[in-house]
């Protein structure tokens, strides 16, 4: 499972025919995708703050790219813009490819991208790496602040997977499952091979994962609402 088959998936489709919360036993949490708040090279900012100050003088005249409505990084831009304040405006986009060109060329101007997928424009210099969305700077980009330590405390985004199991699995075997998998988790080989997929590690207890699947899903649900987004 992951942020996407048991979040917005929910969010942006009314008629799913599962219900991420009831259909299933939340079991482990494998690990978690930072996104990286990346603008175009043509932009004159070098960092999160001037970012908000130039949105904040030019309120919806910066472009914002996502993979489409009620997407992740949709939902993390219109986030950020509640918590700052700023008027961005969003060109979904049916692949990042494109979107990817765009931002590089500078038809784009910000965009919410994994690491994984972000890292070698960033180490080009083909776009220009702001913050990341995790609580702390990622391994294989340890000069990236992170969004708390641009300025904008409190800002927390991931794409996670997860390990579920269908709903009423007996305790006894979700509690074995879960310490399975945490313990696989931590294993210094399998930090370092998640490490090179751009993925922190991210061992929770059993009693914690029903807890942040559901408030991922009403948090995402709450910005969603705000940003407009309507079920399709």
């Amino acid at each position: 499972a992951t942020t996407t088959t048991h979040v917005t998936n929910a969010i942006v489709n009314p008629k799913l025919v599962y219900d991420p919360i009831k259909d299933f036993t939340a079991v482990a949490m494998v690990g978690v995708v930072p996104y990286v708040l990346s603008v175009s090279p043509k932009l004159p900012v070098k960092n999160v703050r001037e970012l908000l100050a130039l949105a904040k003088a030019k309120p919806g005249a910066l472009n914002y790219s996502s993979v489409g409505l009620g997407s992740v990084a949709h939902l993390a831009t219109e986030l950020l813009g509640n918590m700052t304040g700023i008027k961005l405006n969003h060109v979904p986009y049916r692949a990042s490819s494109q979107a990817v060109i765009d931002l590089a060329e500078g038809r784009i101007d910000i965009t919410f991208g994994t690491l994984g997928s972000s890292l070698p424009l960033i180490r080009d210099g083909k776009v220009r790496a702001l913050a990341v969305s995790t609580p702390k700077r990622a391994s294989q980009a340890p000069d990236i602040p992170t969004m708390a330590e641009a300025g904008v405390p409190g800002f927390e985004v991931s794409l996670w997977f997860a390990l579920v199991a269908p709903a009423n699995l007996p305790p006894p075997i979700a509690a074995r499952l879960n310490k399975e998998v945490n313990a696989i988790v931590s294993d210094p080989a399998v930090i370092k091979a998640l490490d090179l997929q751009a993925m922190q590690a991210n061992p929770i207890p059993l009693n914690r994962m029903g807890d942040l699947i559901r408030n991922d899903l009403t948090r995402w649900r709450a910005i969603a609402a705000k940003a407009g987004v309507k079920g399709q």
